[in-house]
């Protein structure tokens, strides 16, 4: 009778671990299912690709981001997963070398209208990456680029992008790019010994502007450009930073006149 009532209980444990056992699996596969990342609930694949393959120290290099709706439905997105408005994020590894994360201050400053991406199209931006955002208290654990240059040295780099989609919690990661750096020659290595340390002049090149507001300071920096340009005018280098002057002038004009507007009509 003992050994009946043993028995009898064994069987009911079976069966009670069992049903608990298929209620949390059917729990967790609930869950899963709503955590998927967005990549395979709606088929969006993000790709990086770069205008060249290698670069000289002191080249700009572009990427272009796109993101593609390989399904058979419109995908609509709150916001534009732009680089200015901050969505997307560029990981830089040297060879044999973890990723750390480059930083640009000017990305994250704009918003616009949401987007649908169309069933076989896809969203694409554009970056340019040289100057990088140093962290001011270099902390190496940080997994942030800790130099003023997002390439610093020469050799291959692994280059990846990170997407965060609007309106969700999800990313998309790309698969990681390859891109050679080399060590330029002639003019464009003495362009290149007489920047690599001023972060400013990076600032200056990527975006045609300057990171200080004082004027003496301004000019200065803009004295030393336009002497390294007249110097090395063949230089690829120094193309680049004259497109970045033409850039700056025309900015300065336009400042110059809002200042001038602003003194002749003060707020009351």
């Amino acid at each position: 009778m003992k050994e009946e009532i043993k028995m009898k209980s064994r069987i009911l444990y079976v069966v009670l671990f069992a049903s608990i056992a298929a209620t949390l699996t059917t729990i967790w596969t609930a869950y899963a299912d709503v955590k998927r990342p967005e990549s395979e609930q709606s088929n969006l694949r993000l790709t990086l690709s770069s205008e060249k393959q290698s670069y000289i120290l002191g080249e700009i290099v572009k990427l272009t981001f796109a993101i593609e709706n390989r399904s058979e439905e419109p995908v609509r997105l709150s916001q534009r997963p732009g680089i200015l408005a901050g969505y997307f994020q560029v990981w830089i590894a040297p060879e044999r070398k973890s990723f750390d994360r480059y930083k640009n201050t000017s990305w994250g400053l704009l918003e616009s209208g949401g987007v649908t991406i169309a069933p076989g199209a896809a969203y694409t931006d554009s970056a340019t990456i040289m100057w990088n955002a140093k962290p001011q208290i270099l902390r190496p654990n940080e997994g942030l680029i800790l130099t003023d240059y997002a390439f610093p040295a020469t050799g291959g780099y692994k280059v990846k992008a990170v997407v965060s989609l609007p309106g969700t919690e999800n990313k998309l990661e790309s698969p990681p790019i390859q891109i050679v750096i080399d060590e330029p020659i002639g003019d464009d290595l003495k362009v290149w010994n007489l920047i690599k340390d001023n972060g400013e002049i990076a600032y200056f090149i990527q975006n045609g502007g300057v990171l200080t507001s004082k004027d003496d300071e301004r000019e200065k920096l803009v004295k030393q450009i336009e002497q390294i340009v007249a110097d090395y005018p063949g230089s690829i280098l120094v193309g680049q930073l004259n497109q970045s002057l033409e850039k700056f002038r025309a900015n300065e004009i336009r400042r110059k006149e809002i200042l001038e507007k602003a003194k002749k009509n003060p707020k009351n």
